[in-house]
């Protein structure tokens, strides 16, 4: 009965899908024109996927956390993400499911950095010596 209303919510305007969060989610869709399905672990709140056979965008009927996608998950994971298919992909201009590791990558960059430095001032010895001869 919740997802019932949560869907029947998305349908009177306060959002084009169920999930109306900011993280990616796992997404079930279903082409209205020639009723082809097909699930994406790469599915947002209000981004669609246009239909391979029909080239209309559709909204996904019903989207589950990543972490638990309660059965929903029978995706191949080798399977290329078709980034020309995908609304968010086209918005962005890149691959919409590396945009959640941009704060990881970040930080990751931080850290490495932070450490490169921290070596040489505490073996200040290890840099090179601008009087070596070469």
């Amino acid at each position: 009965m919740a997802n019932r209303r949560r869907r029947n919510k998305a349908k009177k305007g306060e959002g084009l899908t169920p999930y109306q969060g900011k993280r990616r989610s796992f997404g079930e869709f279903k082409c209205p024109q020639c009723q082809r399905r097909w699930m994406s672990a790469n599915s947002w709140a209000n981004s669609g996927q246009d239909c391979s056979k029909c080239k209309i965008n559709v909204y996904p009927h019903r989207q589950m956390r990543l972490d638990n996608p309660g059965g929903l998950d029978k995706s191949d994971p080798t399977k290329r993400h078709p980034r020309e298919l995908c609304q968010r992909c086209r918005e962005i201009g890149d691959f919409c499911g590396r945009r959640e590791w941009t704060g990881f990558y970040a930080f990751f960059a931080f850290c490495a950095v932070f450490a490169f430095i921290a070596f040489f001032i505490y073996f200040p010895s290890a840099l090179p010596s601008p009087h070596a001869e070469a």
